[in-house]
């Protein structure tokens, strides 16, 4: 869980719109944005909304612009790698909904390579799609097979929300953020190359990636 304390809307609407403002004026010719898989159709949430904004902003302007859209990175999972070696993995509800996480290095590639392109939307996925589940099982297998991911019921989640809400805004998009990419498949067009088994060695071999 991130937790820092800066909202989805100060950093990806606030932040990358100060960055455009400032690309317009130094007359930048191409604009590279990481936006997120499906943001058109879940402003309901946080998250997606200001990434939909901003690209809606981007689109708008003068810039040639590249808006790279993937379901989720590797690095996003670096706090499994921690809680796998406590035993600390949960699995919430049945998990059987699929998406396909792509490794950052791939999608360096995609972006750089998307410089050469006008005014294009891409779509990106890893190669390999796994349930909600199995990410958590491949990354306790990796890490310490001698334990395993416990399994809770998602309507906890449901009944926690309300709650977190009133007390803290921004953990509540965050946490509301998970609950519905944990409720959806999201399965991006397979364009990564790089497979989560090897990220996650590599990270025990304290190697960077």
């Amino acid at each position: 869980m991130d937790r820092s304390r800066e909202s989805f809307y100060q950093v990806d609407l606030l932040g990358n719109t100060n960055i455009l403002h400032e690309a317009l004026r130094s007359g930048v010719r191409k604009f590279v944005y990481v936006s997120a898989f499906h943001s058109e159709r879940y402003q309901h949430l946080e998250y997606f909304r200001v990434h939909h904004l901003f690209s809606e902003l981007l689109q708008k302007s003068s810039l040639d612009y590249s808006i790279i859209k993937p379901n989720a990175i590797f690095s996003a999972f670096q706090d499994m790698i921690t809680m796998a070696a406590k035993g600390q993995l949960v699995n919430l509800g049945r998990g059987d909904k699929k998406t396909n996480p792509i490794y950052e290095g791939d999608l360096a590639r995609i972006c750089v390579d998307s410089i050469d392109l006008s005014n294009s939307v891409i779509e990106a996925g890893g190669l390999n799609i796994y349930t909600r589940k199995q990410l958590l099982e491949v990354v306790q297998q990796e890490v310490a097979p001698h334990q395993r991911v416990r399994n809770l019921p998602g309507f906890l989640f449901s009944l926690l929300l309300p709650i977190i809400r009133m007390i803290d805004i921004n953990t509540y998009h965050k946490i509301a953020f998970f609950r519905e990419v944990m409720s959806h498949d999201t399965i991006a067009p397979r364009i990564g190359e790089f497979s989560l088994e090897a990220y996650i060695r590599l990270k025990k071999q304290g190697r960077g990636v």
